[in-house]
C-alpha cells in the first residue's frame, strides 16, 4: 500500500483499532512497544481526521520513547511494520517519515467483528429499543400517557453492587481517555486497601471510572498524593488524539 487509506473518515476507525489491538496476542507475540507504537500511530491519524498520514522525524519518537540510539527506536519499529501493524515511509533530509496503521489477517477477523457489532448496536438505537416503540413508550400511547392512578411512581432502584475491574478494563478505559495511566498500578493500588478511597477509613469506591478521571485531574494539576499513578515517561499520548 503506497498511499494514505481513503476510508477511515466518520467510522471510529482508531478506537476500533486499539481495542481489536488490546483483545489481540499482539502485545505477546511482537512486543510491548511495537504495539505500542502502533496506538501511538493510530491515535495521531484520528487526530489529523485521516486527512493524510502523520509525519515524525526518527529523533523526534525516538525521544518520545525513551531511546537514546537509533537503533533501539529501528527495531521498534520494525517489529511493528514486520507484524502488519504500520506502513512506513522513509523520510529524507529535509522530510520526515510518513506513518500509518494497518489492519493484519490474523486482526481483521476480530476488527471486522467488532465493526459490525458497533454497526448492529447504531441499527437498534435507530428502531427503538423494548422499551418504546414510534408512536409511544410502553406506559403511554400515541395519544398521551395513563393516569396516575394506572402507572404509580416505580421505586427506585437499588445501586448495583460494586464489581472491581480486570485490569484489561482500566488500560482500554485509559486509552479511550487518552491518559497515561498505569492501569495494573491503578487495580493493584486499590485492591491492596479493598477498593476504598482516601486516607484511614476512606469511602468505599462506587464507580471505578470516576475514580481514573480524578486521577488524571490530580495529574494535570500538578498535585501527586499517595495515591498518584506511576506513570510510562515514555509516552505521553495526553495530546494523542
Amino acid at each position: 500500500m503506497s498511499s494514505y487509506p481513503t476510508d477511515r473518515t466518520g467510522c471510529g476507525y482508531a478506537i476500533r483499532y486499539i481495542k481489536t489491538l488490546l483483545d489481540s496476542d499482539a502485545i505477546r507475540n511482537h512486543g510491548y512497544e511495537a504495539v505500542l507504537l502502533a496506538i501511538f500511530i493510530a491515535s495521531r491519524e484520528d487526530k489529523l481526521h485521516y486527512t493524510k498520514p502523520p509525519q515524525f522525524w526518527r529523533a523526534e519518537l525516538m525521544d518520545r520513547f525513551g531511546h537514546g540510539s537509533p537503533k533501539g527506536f529501528i527495531r521498534i519499529r520494525t517489529a511493528a511494520v514486520d507484524a502488519g501493524l504500520l506502513h512506513y515511509v522513509e523520510g529524507t533530509r529535509i522530510k520526515p517519515g510518513k506513518y500509518w496503521t494497518l489492519v493484519p489477517d490474523w486482526m481483521r477477523p476480530k476488527f471486522e467483528a467488532f465493526r459490525k457489532r458497533n454497526g448492529s448496536n447504531a441499527k437498534r438505537s435507530e428502531n427503538g429499543t423494548a422499551n418504546g416503540t414510534a408512536n409511544g413508550t410502553a406506559n403511554g400511547t400515541a395519544n398521551g400517557t395513563l393516569s396516575n392512578t394506572h402507572n404509580p411512581t416505580p421505586k427506585k432502584k437499588r445501586p448495583s453492587a460494586f464489581v472491581p475491574p480486570s485490569v484489561e478494563d482500566v488500560r482500554v478505559y485509559c486509552v479511550e481517555r487518552k491518559n497515561i495511566i498505569d492501569a495494573e498500578h491503578f487495580v493493584n493500588h486499590y485492591t491492596a486497601n479493598g477498593w476504598v478511597q482516601g486516607q484511614g477509613k476512606g469511602r468505599p469506591i462506587r464507580d471505578w471510572k470516576a475514580t481514573v478521571r480524578t486521577w488524571e485531574k490530580r495529574d494535570f494539576a500538578g498535585g501527586r498524593s499517595s495515591e498518584a499513578p506511576q506513570r510510562h515517561e515514555t509516552f505521553d499520548p495526553s495530546d494523542a488524539l
